[in-house]
């Protein structure tokens, strides 16, 4: 494994939770400025976090559902045999805002009902990916889809850290969303691999700030997956301690 704590990527994004705000004061609606001549132009509405959740949210997601949602959409895509997520970007203008260029990032979720066309706005990549794949949770929450699929996440291996603590897949998630906003990096990604040996095992690698701090191999892409959050943090938590102690501080 790398070092645990790499330095942030130039230009690194924030999560959804700073998503850019339809408040924002450079933007106004329904006023049209100048638009970047260098950028197409989309129809709005802007969607953007306040949008997403007006529109598509139901009802109250896992906490680490809503500022995380990339692992929970690839667990319901693995389980209902779909591709590895596959997110499309694009810097456009939307129309009826001020002319400033911004990431619009888009995915498609196979559902039975129907194919679910998901939209992210921001002007960060990484938080108009994010914004996506929320979109996509709220919209397959509203059909659904999430208690049945959700409900057969592995527990995955559990892992005894240095103070005798035992943790699973969820706690690891909070840790790393706790680890990430610490020290400022973007959320991680996870890029999958399937190992040329017999067994077909797949391998997880975990992408932090462009760069690679653990992994996880197991027999599916989810076992994977699973597997690759706790071994990170059970290693994290050997190379700082004190890290971990103020994770389980600020959780009472």
């Amino acid at each position: 494994m790398s070092h645990p704590h790499p330095r942030p990527a130039r230009g690194g994004g924030s999560s959804s939770a700073h998503a850019h705000k339809n408040n924002d004061p450079g933007w106004k609606r329904g006023r049209r400025s100048k638009a970047d001549s260098r950028f197409p132009t989309v129809p709005g509405p802007y969607h953007d976090e306040k949008y997403i959740a007006d529109t598509y949210r139901t009802k109250a997601l896992k906490k680490v559902h809503e500022t995380n949602p990339k692992s929970p959409l690839s667990n319901y895509i693995m389980a209902t045999d779909g591709p590895q997520l596959d997110f499309q970007h694009s810097q456009v203008v939307v129309d009826g805002g001020d002319g400033r260029p911004i990431w619009r990032s888009t995915i498609v979720v196979v559902h039975e009902n129907g194919d679910i066309t998901d939209i992210g706005d921001s002007p960060v990549r990484k938080s108009a990916e994010n914004l996506a794949a929320l979109s996509a949770l709220y919209q397959l929450d509203a059909l659904g889809a999430l208690d049945k699929k959700l409900k057969k996440e592995p527990g995955s291996p559990a892992r005894t850290l240095s103070d005798g603590t035992v943790i699973g897949y969820e706690q690891a998630c909070q840790f790393m969303e706790f680890y990430v906003k610490r020290f400022r990096f973007g959320e991680p990604d996870i890029v999958y691999a399937q190992l040329a040996r017999p067994g077909d095992l797949w391998q997880a690698d975990m992408i932090v700030a462009d760069r690679r701090i653990g992994f996880g191999r197991g027999s599916s892409k989810q076992e994977a997956m699973t597997i690759c959050y706790t071994d990170v943090v059970q290693y994290l938590e050997k190379c700082d301690p004190e890290l971990w102690e103020e994770f389980m501080r600020k959780r009472r």
